[in-house]
C-alpha cells in the first residue's frame, strides 16, 4: 500500500516527513522506493494525492481524513471515519462516515454510512449512502438507495430506492421507490411507488402506485393506481384506479378506468370500462369504447357511450348513447339514441333523437323526432315527428304531432303546456 503525487514510486509508510509545525499533517507524502503492503493508514491531513493498493484501510485520527488532492485507490478501499478530498477513485469502496468530494467519484460498489456530496458520482454497481446523498449528477449502473437525495440528474440501470428525493431529471430502467419525491421529469421503465410525487413530466413503462400526484404530463404503460392528485394530462395504456378527489386536463385511458369520488376533467376518453362510484364533472367531451357505470350525478360537455351505460343522474350539453339505464335520469340539450339502441328511464331534452330501430321509456323534449320501426314508451312534447313503421303508446304534445306512414300513436292528446318532471330543467 503507497501514496503518491505526480511520480508513481513507492515509500515505505516509515518514511513519510512531518511538519514541525503541524505533527499530524502528511506534507510531502511523495513515494521514492517501493513499499511493502500495509494494514492501515492513519492519516489527519494529506497535502497532494493519495495513492493506495486493493484492501487499503484508511483511518482517520481525528474522525476526519482530509486530502488536498485526489485519492486513488487500485482496488478495495476502506475508510473508518469521514473523508474529505477532490476526487475519489477506487474498485469498492467503503466510508464508515461522511465522504465529501469536490470534484467526481468513480467506484465499482460504494457504500457510504453517512453523507455524501459530490459535483459527480458515477458507480459501475451499486451505491449506498446511510444519509444525504447530494451532487450534480448520479450515474449508477445497479441500484442507488439512499436515505435522502438531491441531484440535478440521477441515471439508474436497476432499481432506485429513497424516502426523499428532489431533483431535476430521474432516469432509472427498473423501478423506483420513494415517500417524497420532488423532480421535474421522470422516466421509470418499470415500476414506480411513492407516497407523494411532484413532477413536471411523468412517464412510465410499467405501473405507477402512489398516494398523491402532482403532475403535469403522467404517462403509463401499465397500471396507473393513485389515493389522490392532480395532473394536467393522464396517458394510461392499461388501467386506471383512484381514490379520489383526482383532478385533471385530458385523460386518456386504454383499458379501464375507475374512480371512487371527486372526479374532475376536462375530457376523458376511456377505450374499454368506466366507473365513477359517486359521479364527477367533465367540461368537455367524456368518451367510453365499452361501458359505463356512474352513481351520483355525471355532468358533461358531450357524452358519448359505445356500449352499455348505467347511471344514476346526467347533465349534460349533447349525448349520444346506444344503450342507456338510468336511475334518476338523463338531462342534455341534445339527446342521440344510436341505430338499435335501448333507452330505459327518464330523459329530458331540448330535442331527441332516435336513429332506426330503437327504443326508448320516458321522453321529454321540446322537439322529438325518430326514424323508422322506432318504440317509445311516454313521450312528452312540444313539437313532435314519429317515423314510418314506429310505434308510440303514448303521446302528449303542445303545437303538432306528425305521424309518417305506418307510424302508431296507440294514445295522443294535446296538451297546453309543457312542463318537465320535478327535479329537471332545460
Amino acid at each position: 500500500m503507497a501514496a503518491s503525487t505526480s511520480r508513481s514510486r513507492k515509500l515505505p509508510l516509515k518514511s513519510v516527513a512531518h511538519s514541525k509545525s503541524s505533527p499530524n499533517v502528511l506534507k510531502a507524502f511523495q513515494p521514492e522506493t517501493p513499499a511493502k503492503s500495509v494494514a492501515e493508514l492513519k492519516v489527519r491531513v494529506v497535502e497532494g494525492d493519495l495513492v493506495l493498493e486493493d484492501g487499503a484501510l484508511l483511518v482517520a485520527e481525528t474522525g476526519l481524513a482530509e486530502v488536498k488532492g485526489r485519492v486513488l485507490c487500485r482496488g478495495a478501499l476502506t475508510v473508518r471515519g469521514s473523508l474529505r478530498a477532490k476526487a475519489l477513485t477506487a474498485g469498492d469502496a467503503r466510508v464508515e462516515g461522511d465522504l465529501e468530494v469536490e470534484g467526481k467519484v468513480e467506484a465499482t460498489t460504494l457504500y457510504v454510512e453517512g453523507s455524501l456530496k459530490a459535483e459527480r458520482v458515477n458507480v459501475e454497481s451499486s451505491c449506498t449512502v446511510g444519509k444525504l446523498a447530494k451532487a450534480g449528477t448520479f450515474s449508477v449502473g445497479s441500484v442507488l438507495k439512499t436515505e435522502e437525495l438531491e441531484a440535478e440528474r440521477v441515471s439508474v440501470g436497476g432499481w432506485f430506492r429513497a424516502k426523499e428525493a428532489r431533483a431535476g431529471r430521474v432516469s432509472v430502467g427498473g423501478s423506483l421507490e420513494a415517500v417524497k419525491l420532488e423532480v421535474s421529469r421522470i422516466d421509470v421503465g418499470g415500476v414506480l411507488h411513492g407516497e407523494k410525487v411532484t413532477a413536471e413530466a411523468l412517464s412510465v413503462g410499467g405501473s405507477i402506485e402512489v398516494r398523491e400526484i402532482e403532475a403535469g404530463k403522467v404517462s403509463v404503460g401499465g397500471t396507473f393506481s393513485l389515493e389522490t392528485g392532480r395532473a394536467e394530462s393522464i396517458e394510461v395504456g392499461g388501467m386506471l384506479r383512484a381514490q379520489g378527489p383526482l383532478t385533471a386536463g385530458r385523460v386518456s385511458v386504454g383499458g379501464s378506468a375507475r374512480v371512487a369520488k371527486g372526479f374532475k376533467s376536462e375530457e376523458i376518453d376511456v377505450g374499454g370500462f368506466l366507473e365513477l362510484l359517486e359521479g364527477g364533472e367533465v367540461a368537455g367531451r367524456l368518451s367510453v369504447g365499452g361501458a359505463l357505470e356512474a352513481g351520483g350525478l355525471l355532468k358533461a360537455g358531450r357524452l358519448v357511450v359505445g356500449g352499455d351505460a348505467e347511471v344514476e343522474k346526467v347533465v349534460a350539453r349533447e349525448v349520444n348513447i346506444s344503450r342507456l339505464q338510468a336511475k334518476i335520469g338523463v338531462e342534455a340539450q341534445e339527446f342521440t339514441v344510436s341505430k338499435r339502441g335501448r333507452v330505459k328511464g327518464v330523459v329530458v331534452a331540448k330535442r331527441f333523437f332516435m336513429e332506426q330501430d330503437s327504443t326508448a321509456d320516458t321522453v321529454y323534449a321540446e322537439v322529438f323526432e325518430c326514424e323508422e320501426r322506432c318504440r317509445v314508451r311516454e313521450l312528452y312534447a312540444i313539437k313532435a315527428r314519429i317515423g314510418t313503421g314506429s310505434f308510440v303508446e303514448k303521446a302528449y304534445y303542445v303545437e303538432n304531432l306528425e305521424a309518417e306512414e305506418g307510424a302508431k300513436v296507440e294514445k295522443a292528446e294535446k296538451i297546453a303546456e309543457f312542463k318537465p318532471p320535478e327535479g329537471f330543467a332545460l
